[in-house]
């Protein structure tokens, strides 16, 4: 997978491995634990916001040639999710969820296309450029 040159790749990474592993918690932890979060959005906005999250994340990571390993792997985590909850986690088996995560997925994948891809490096550049002109201005 091809990486846009960023100053801080494993911060980046780390912190979308973490979106990861938040999602994988929250989709395995008892449904009861859960409820006071679903006054805020329907259940479905919930999945497809957070996989268009952490899908919009690696594409500010990823160049648009690695989506080929980034899409794949998030739809396939949204409907191992499914199955697990079913099997092992005494939660609710839903289609509808597994079609919300992978909504989400496509959503973050078009943003990436019109222009959020890369969002990382710019976000570097600007932030470090703004800091060398602020100490060269003093």
């Amino acid at each position: 997978m091809t990486m846009y040159r960023l100053q801080f790749p494993r911060l980046w990474l780390g912190l979308g491995w973490g979106l990861v592993l938040l999602i994988v918690v929250g989709s395995l932890l008892p449904g009861n634990m859960l409820n006071s979060v679903d006054f805020l959005l329907s259940d479905k906005i919930q999945h497809a916001l957070a996989y268009a999250t952490v899908m919009m994340w690696f594409a500010g990571i990823y160049k648009a040639s690695s989506y080929r390993w980034v899409v794949p792997g998030l739809l396939v985590m949204g409907i191992g999710l499914e199955f697990l909850q079913l099997k092992y986690f005494h939660r609710h088996f839903d289609l509808h969820d597994m079609l919300a995560n992978g909504v989400g997925v496509i959503f973050g994948l078009v943003l990436a296309h019109v222009g959020l891809g890369g969002w990382c490096a710019r976000l570097e550049n600007w932030w470090l450029g703004r800091g060398a002109a602020d100490s060269s201005g003093s």
